[in-house]
């Protein structure tokens, strides 16, 4: 029959699928000739005894169905996990399990803006508020015109630059040549004295250095008690004067002082029919307005000034008694050490000198001489032009200042403050942005930090209606 008909599979066996319908055929011809046989049993025992009836069912075909039971847990086909993008405070998560449709929240974060975000946003809103204010004041400036003193320092300026152009293309002065002459000289003799110092030089130095030496010995040996008891002498001598002006004129100088007066009246009497002019008179008035003077001191004592002087000098004498009691400072040492070291040097300098004293001796003495050439050359042309194109910068500054600024230099202004102003509300805009952006994040469908946390499910809502669409299971084991 062709209905049996087999495949034979690779290596000589029946394939598995042709077995098992061979099989289910040979089920089906098992069943009819079963009926068959208990039919013809039936006609049989029909003759021999009478028994209950049988019922003939007509042999159909039909396929056969096999069913598997097995233990397991239903479950969506696939599982995906999110990540979060960024970091933050989870304020509220969908439940496990629940519909949410398309373009739906998942979850909502809080996150603080980072201190570099914030740092940042500040710096660039102070800049803007910075270079508006710049703006806003270039503009109030150019609106309300040059000041008197913005005029009076243009003015300064070009007069600065006339003068300084007017004395490099002027005659050097005699004082000018004399002083630069000299620094020849002195740069030529120094050189003299390191090429052949004489015996007068080398004295000189060995002067200095034994004064040097001396003034270091008596810094360290301190001071002598001859120096002490003239310095307390000193600090006594002010203190007495300063009481005398404090305590006034006793009466004895008053008394002394109106005599002088009586004195000089009749020495003046004597000649007061004198022509005016004549030396004797003269003189004679001169005493008398002298006596008169000394006497009008005495009676009103002491002056401000008097007591402010004499109150310095007390003042300067205790400390020129504490500094010698105390003895040499340890700066003074070592203004007294570096002096004899200086000393040293310079007559190690002339009893030997070296190639480099030599070198910068003559370099000074080039520098003098090219100085000295250049005042008596005057001024090159180069020299001449900048301090005249100085001369017109300023002159120039000057007509601009006072001519003012034009239509298009004013809409210029403006319009730099109007993008000073944009700047500004777009830097705060950021710096608030940051709350919106950062402080709150709600996303639709945007992964969740925790990894594991929310799954999306294969029955999503296609059609938004909060129905999942249908799904095919699959058991898992």
């Amino acid at each position: 029959m062709t209905l049996l008909e087999t495949k034979t599979a690779p290596g000589g066996g029946v394939s598995k699928r042709r077995k098992l319908l061979v099989a289910g055929i040979g089920l089906a011809v098992a069943a009819t000739a079963a009926v068959v046989a208990v039919r013809e049993l039936g006609d049989e025992g029909a003759e021999q005894s009478d028994g209950p009836e049988l019922t003939t069912v007509a042999v159909e075909q039909r396929e056969l169905a096999e069913y598997l039971e097995i233990a397991g847990t239903l479950n969506y086909a696939q599982s995906v996990t999110l990540a979060a993008q960024s970091s933050g405070v989870l304020l509220d998560l969908a439940a496990e399990g629940a519909v949410v449709r398309r373009g739906g929240r998942l979850y909502q974060t809080v996150n603080e803006p980072t201190t570099a975000e914030t740092a940042d946003a500040l710096a660039r809103l102070a800049s803007a508020r910075s270079s508006l204010v710049d703006a806003q004041e270039q503009l109030s400036d150019a609106s309300a015109g040059p000041t008197e003193s913005d005029i009076a320092a243009a003015r300064a300026a070009v007069t600065d630059a006339r003068e300084a152009r007017d004395r490099l293309v002027e005659t050097p002065s005699t004082a000018e040549t004399v002083s630069a002459e000299a620094a020849v000289a002195t740069a030529s003799e120094s050189l003299n004295v390191f090429l052949d110092p004489g015996e007068a030089a080398l004295a000189e130095a060995r002067s200095q250095l034994s004064a040097a030496r001396s003034d270091l010995a008596d810094l360290l040996a301190g001071v002598s008690r001859a120096e002490v008891d003239s310095a307390r002498a000193a600090v006594l001598a002010a203190e007495s004067d300063l009481a005398e002006l404090l305590a006034g004129a006793s009466q004895a100088e008053i008394a002394a002082a109106r005599a002088a007066v009586l004195v000089a009246e009749e020495d003046f009497d004597d000649y007061f029919y004198y022509l005016p002019g004549h030396p004797d008179r003269d003189s004679r008035a001169a005493a008398l307005a002298l006596a008169r003077e000394d006497l009008a001191a005495l009676l009103a004592g002491a002056s401000e000034a008097e007591l402010d002087g004499a109150e310095a000098a007390v003042l300067v004498a205790r400390e020129a008694l504490d500094e010698l009691l105390a003895g040499a400072s340890e700066a003074e040492l070592d203004g007294a050490e570096a002096a004899v070291q200086a000393a040293v040097e310079a007559l190690e300098a002339l009893e030997n000198p070296t190639d480099a004293a030599q070198m910068e001796a003559r370099a000074q003495l080039a520098a003098a001489e090219e100085a000295l050439a250049d005042l008596l050359a005057g001024p090159s042309p180069a020299e001449t032009d900048a301090a005249d194109a100085e001369l017109l910068v300023a002159e120039e500054a000057l007509a601009d200042l006072l001519a003012g600024h034009s239509a298009e230099e004013m809409e210029a202004l403006r319009a730099s403050v109007a993008s000073a102003e944009a700047a500004v509300v777009a830097a705060e805009a950021d710096l608030a942005a940051l709350d919106d952006s950062y402080g709150r994040r709600s996303a639709a469908g945007h992964p969740h930090r925790h990894r594991g946390a929310l799954e999306r499910r294969d029955g999503h809502d296609p059609a938004g209606d909060g129905q999942p669409a249908p799904k095919r299971p699959r058991s898992r084991v």
